[in-house]
Parts: C-alpha cells; sequence; structure tokens
C-alpha cells in the first residue's frame, strides 16, 4: 500500500517496462524499471536494482505519460494504457 493505494502486481497492470540489458550477464547489477495501473486507475512505478531497496511510488497521469515514453519495452498501446 502506498497512500492508501494497493500497489499489488498480481493485481494491476504491467503497462511499460525496461530492464537494464547492460547488467543481465551479472545479476548483482540488474535493474528493472515497471510501470503499472491499477484496478481503481492509479499509476504507479515500480523500481527494482539487485542490492538495493524496491522503491515503489504513486505518479500522477502525466508522470505515468511521461515514464511510459521513456520505458522501451510497452506491453500496452498509449491509448490503451491511458484510456480513463
Amino acid at each position: 500500500m502506498v497512500d492508501g493505494v494497493n500497489c499489488d502486481p498480481e493485481r494491476a497492470t504491467l503497462i511499460a517496462q525496461s530492464i537494464d540489458e547492460d547488467s543481465m550477464d551479472s545479476l548483482d547489477h540488474r535493474r528493472c524499471r515497471e510501470l503499472f495501473r491499477t484496478q481503481g486507475g492509479h499509476h504507479y512505478f515500480v523500481e527494482n536494482a539487485e542490492g538495493a531497496n524496491l522503491s515503489v511510488q504513486l505518479v500522477s497521469r502525466t508522470e505515468a505519460m511521461s515514464i511510459y515514453d521513456g520505458l522501451p519495452d510497452h506491453r500496452l498501446d498509449f491509448s490503451q494504457a491511458f484510456a480513463d
């Protein structure tokens, strides 16, 4: 839960992600960034780097759109990801 919003990836939709390819050889430096949309329409961003704490933060719709543009692996088209 972040600010009263359930940020459970099992119950949210993965919109876009990035796994640093430079680090695929060594799990010690692997970094994954993911953008999700909850069933309630909130967006949140997860950053997980090996050896570091998991970071989960709620983001506004505008911030989510900007993050989406910066992530290479889009799981949903823009119109699907931000249809509200």
